[in-house]
């Protein structure tokens, strides 16, 4: 026989067990991803990495033990003279110059810088350079161009007399630096001196 109250109890218990499933406790699953970045600086830095003579025996060639300058010291001991030199420049650094360049400066007697001549180029830019009396070449600065990393470029120096030097130019010297330049993307690096010391 057909119960209305045990069917109507049933029934609500029914109910009460559905909804319990969907209470009780369960598996979680979490997960998550990092992005990191890490920023490094690069490094700017121009060396002398050789130095030599190609003709003409300096009294000394001295690169600096941190390679930022190099010193040719020759003694003019005949009124006229030849003589040739190499300097090569290295960009040892992880960042492109953006632009490197040289500039040049002249001190000295003028008996002397009025009477040398001098030639100076740079070989990855050798459209342009100094040519004539060392005295003219005071000053001069070269257009400049893109170094990447790693690149080597080499100033070649000559130096020369067209005819005797005047009894005026005994005892005197003079000093030609020609310094090498670089910029990378944000700022300058250290510069490079070569001095070429002659008396």
């Amino acid at each position: 026989m057909f119960n209305r109250k045990k069917f109507a109890g049933l029934a609500s218990t029914a109910a009460v067990g559905l909804a319990l499933v969907g209470v009780g406790t369960g598996a979680q699953w979490a997960d998550s991803v990092d992005a990191v970045e890490d920023l490094t600086t690069g490094t700017a830095d121009l060396q002398i990495i050789d130095a030599y003579a190609l003709s003409g025996a300096p009294e000394s060639i001295v690169i600096a033990a941190d390679g930022d300058s190099v010193t040719f010291t020759t003694p003019l001991e005949d009124g006229s003279f030849s003589y040739i030199q190499d300097v090569i420049i290295q960009n040892v650094g992880s960042l492109p110059m953006k632009a490197a360049w040289y500039e040049v400066d002249v001190a000295g007697d003028l008996e002397l810088t009025d009477n040398v001549i001098m030639r100076l180029n740079d070989v990855r830019d050798a459209a342009d350079g100094v040519n004539g009396p060392a005295s003219g070449s005071h000053l001069y600065k070269s257009p400049g161009y893109a170094m990447p990393a790693g690149s080597t470029t080499t100033l070649w120096f000559d130096f020369w007399t067209d005819t005797v030097l005047p009894d005026a130019a005994q005892g005197k010297s003079m000093t030609v630096t020609v310094t090498f330049h670089g910029v990378d993307g944000d700022g300058g690096t250290p510069m490079l001196e070569i001095p070429e010391v002659r008396s």
